[in-house]
């Protein structure tokens, strides 16, 4: 499993909600839920109870918290030891090849121009029917 679904929930639980969480992530809501019901799927179990004001874990959901904080904090102690940083907040574009090639150098000239150091941002091509899947998945925050 990706340990982005992992960080998910640890940001879940600790941020009390879907909607923080998503914030803190920069990813919309229905990318962390869609994580979630992933994660639930896998799992076979509800990992969150979503029936108060805050979420908070289920029994099975503790369990997977438990290892998913474990695991989390291994990799981001991998990553500072390999001298990797951490994603900063940024875009991702999922677009198809030819829209990349012929328009893209437009727009990210405009956006150079705005952001001198150029932002954080990620560009990623592939067929329609997988920019639309990774669109829903939360692969990236705008899909052409």
């Amino acid at each position: 499993m990706d340990s982005i679904y992992l960080k998910t929930l640890v940001e879940v639980v600790r941020a009390g909600s879907l909607t923080k969480a998503a914030d803190l992530l920069c990813v919309t809501q229905s990318a962390v839920s869609r994580r979630i019901k992933f994660m639930e799927e896998q799992y076979g179990s509800m990992l969150l109870d979503r029936s108060g004001p805050v979420i908070v874990p289920t029994p099975t959901g503790s369990m997977v918290l438990e290892k998913a904080r474990e695991i989390v904090e291994i990799e981001r102690e991998l990553m500072s030891s390999l001298g990797v940083q951490e994603r900063q907040r940024g875009l991702t574009f999922l677009c198809t090849p030819t829209f990349g090639t012929v328009y893209l150098p437009g727009i990210l000239r405009e956006y150079m121009l705005k952001h001198i150091d150029g932002g954080n941002l990620r560009f990623l091509f592939d067929v329609p029917e997988k920019i639309v899947k990774g669109l829903r998945e939360g692969v990236c925050e705008i899909a052409v």
